[in-house]
């Protein structure tokens, strides 16, 4: 009998770009050509249609790269889409990318590399462009006691795919925005580290009529005080030894404040 031939183990991917996308339009094939470097550098790419109508987006989809893998999906809104996109991801690192938002390849090799080489990291940031409607490079600033009332990092940072399982991944009810602030606050509370890169990590485009620019005051301070209700515990852990200093931290000192504050009309409203 002849020696059988053994099938070749194929390798997984170490990381795995996740796109939402939702009536994108031709926005949709810019980003999908910004991660065709990624493709070619064996990373997987999964993109979720949370239930497009839109027949461009649709037409795009159908004419996609056959190595990029589409998820249909009902409509249920970015932090649904995001899970889906995760939970069928095969890289054991994460890099999620809005729909209108453009990749930039050496970040995903630096943050792989700073991952593989620091076991203790989870989450790799690093500063983004602003293109359209605005110009600019906005810096990286995670501090993780200013993370309690200002998100000092974007959704398109690296993340190790064993936190999205730990945290129970991205809050479905979070529908209006600040889904991906949650996230990071929910690992800062499982006490997971971040690592931030001097580098720049994605392309953001900036649209005026974007979820987040037309955000009223009332829904942020909704969200902050629900993000605060839902992690009480560790936000008043980390803030516990600051308020006996309140000289050298008066500006957090008020912004603690009115978090507290927050915490409690938001207890008063679950219990009417």
């Amino acid at each position: 009998m002849g020696a059988q031939k053994s099938t070749p183990m194929l390798s997984l991917p170490s990381v795995t770009v996740v796109v939402p996308c939702f009536n994108a339009g031709g926005l949709l094939q810019e980003t999908l050509n910004s991660v065709l470097p990624a493709l070619e550098q064996g990373m997987e790419v999964v993109v979720v249609n949370d239930g497009s109508t839109d027949l461009e987006t649709l037409t795009i989809l159908h004419n996609i790269d056959p190595r990029m893998r589409v998820l249909h999906t009902p409509n249920r809104g970015l932090a649904a889409a995001r899970n889906t996109g995760i939970r069928a991801a095969k890289g054991r690192y994460i890099f999620p990318l809005d729909a209108d938002d453009l990749a930039h390849l050496p970040f995903l090799n630096s943050a792989q590399t700073l991952l593989d080489a620091n076991s203790n990291f989870d989450v790799v940031a690093g500063d983004y462009e602003k293109f359209g409607a605005e110009q600019g490079r906005v810096h990286c600033r995670w501090d993780p006691a200013r993370q309690w009332y200002v998100n000092g990092i974007t959704a398109s940072s690296m993340f190790r795919k064993s936190v999205w399982e730990t945290t129970g991944g991205y809050d479905e009810t979070m529908n209006e925005g600040y889904e991906d602030w949650e996230f990071w606050l929910s690992a800062l509370a499982s006490g997971k580290e971040v690592a931030t890169l001097n580098e720049l990590a994605f392309f953001y485009r900036i649209r005026p009529n974007s979820m987040v620019r037309s955000m009223t005051l009332q829904q942020h301070e909704r969200l902050l005080a629900y993000m605060h209700q839902k992690h009480h515990a560790a936000f008043l852990k980390q803030y516990i030894g600051q308020v006996n200093d309140l000289q050298a931290h008066r500006t957090d000192y008020r912004l603690l404040c009115k978090a507290l504050l927050g915490i409690v009309m938001a207890k008063l409203r679950l219990r009417k």
